[in-house]
């Protein structure tokens, strides 16, 4: 099943930004460019988008599993609630921000063991990548994008 190596995945790269991101945060440099977006964060910055980008994607992965697939999912790096999050909460201290990282690691990690093989063939439409199955909205929008983003706080460290 592909969800227990998502999980194993999940757990390197939280345990990874643990280590990391106080000595990142004490550099106070800017973060090597995304690879999705090429946007270049400061450590606040970052942690604030981990710490809003994990319960939003495990809320639009359960809707659309409720809903069975079909439906249009997702937002684009432009969305102003995701902007909104990272700017409000960049100044939050960095233990702060890696506690509620902690809880929407936990939530994805719990909500990940409890899926079934049966929910891979689910489809949904993102705005910009169009049709993806479940397996690549997951792969693409939590376990490699914690991973992307773990690699950039180490960049910062």
């Amino acid at each position: 099943m592909a969800f227990e190596e998502y999980v194993s995945r999940i757990d390197r790269a939280w345990q990874e930004l643990r280590e990391v991101a106080p000595a990142a945060a004490a550099r106070k440099g800017l973060s090597d460019p995304d690879p999705s977006s090429d946007e270049r964060w400061d450590t606040g910055q970052l942690l604030a988008h981990i710490a809003e980008m994990l319960p939003y994607w495990l809320g639009r992965i359960r809707s659309l599993i409720v809903a069975g697939g079909g439906q249009p999912f997702g937002r684009t790096t432009a969305d102003p609630d995701r902007i909104g999050a990272i700017e409000r909460d960049r100044g939050e201290r960095v233990p702060v921000l890696l506690d509620r990282i902690e809880v929407g690691v936990s939530d994805m990690r719990d909500f990940l063991t409890s899926l079934n093989d049966e929910v891979l063939d689910i489809r949904g439409v993102h705005p910009t990548l169009g049709e993806m199955d479940m397996k690549k909205i997951i792969e693409h929008f939590v376990v490699s994008h914690l991973e992307d983003h773990a690699e950039q706080l180490r960049s910062m460290a």
